[in-house]
């Protein structure tokens, strides 16, 4: 995961959300906004075509995507009233959505949990989980809580996650080990993949894993 820089909504969620009338606590106000096309637009380069969750690819017109809100819309306190504001909303893959229930993962295992701050896209703290070789992906700091909501309601633990992780793990070994400039290769991908140098490309599946390899795991000049 990494933080979200949320730009500006489409203008179409604008022009919506001022039209309605103080709509009642329990009125569907997401569903009626039609134009939803916009608003992947809009996360899909927000997110430089990366799920906010596990990093798989997510790009409008590209894979398949949902439109997830960070606080569910179904949660007591707050879930309306954030309903159509743009900083819950960001983009998700489908997290496995018809497969069985233990197989899936992202917003569409999330449901209706409500997630701890310190794994809001939005709020997220850059450089707060750590990785080891075989994918996995844990809290840094060792906080059970958190930890728990990464296995159990976004599921970004599952062996079949962990594994598409090793396999972006190889063939960016693969790429390093082409040629004789692997110096500069190496410097390249930090660079593309440097939250703190953003670009408007889209990133490598799985970035943070990846650059968390290229800096402290086998992949760094320690190794």
């Amino acid at each position: 995961m990494r933080r979200i820089s949320k730009r500006q909504e489409p203008e179409s969620l604008r022009v919506y959300r001022e039209s309605l009338k103080e709509p009642l606590p329990d009125e569907d106000v997401w569903d009626p906004y039609q134009p939803k096309d916009d608003a992947r637009q809009f996360v899909t380069q927000e997110q430089h075509e990366l799920c906010a969750f596990c990093q798989g690819l997510m790009a409008w017109r590209k894979t398949q995507m949902k439109l997830a809100h960070i606080v569910p819309q179904k949660v007591l306190v707050d879930g309306k009233r954030l309903d159509l504001v743009w900083t819950n909303i960001v983009g998700a893959c489908n997290g496995g959505e018809r497969t069985p229930g233990h197989l899936q993962h992202c917003d569409t295992r999330q449901g209706n949990s409500r997630l701890c701050p310190e794994l809001d896209p939005v709020q997220f703290e850059n450089g707060s989980l750590t990785y080891d070789k075989y994918g996995g992906v844990y809290r840094a700091d060792g906080n059970l809580d958190v930890q728990d909501q990464l296995d159990d309601v976004l599921g970004l633990n599952l062996d079949h996650i962990k594994e598409k992780r090793v396999a972006a793990l190889r063939a960016l070994k693969s790429y390093l080990a082409e040629g004789a400039d692997r110096e500069r290769r190496l410097q390249d991908r930090i660079a593309l993949l440097d939250p703190d140098n953003p670009s408007d490309q889209p990133l490598l599946e799985y970035a943070d894993f990846l650059l968390w390899h290229l800096r402290y795991g086998e992949l760094s000049h320690s190794h």
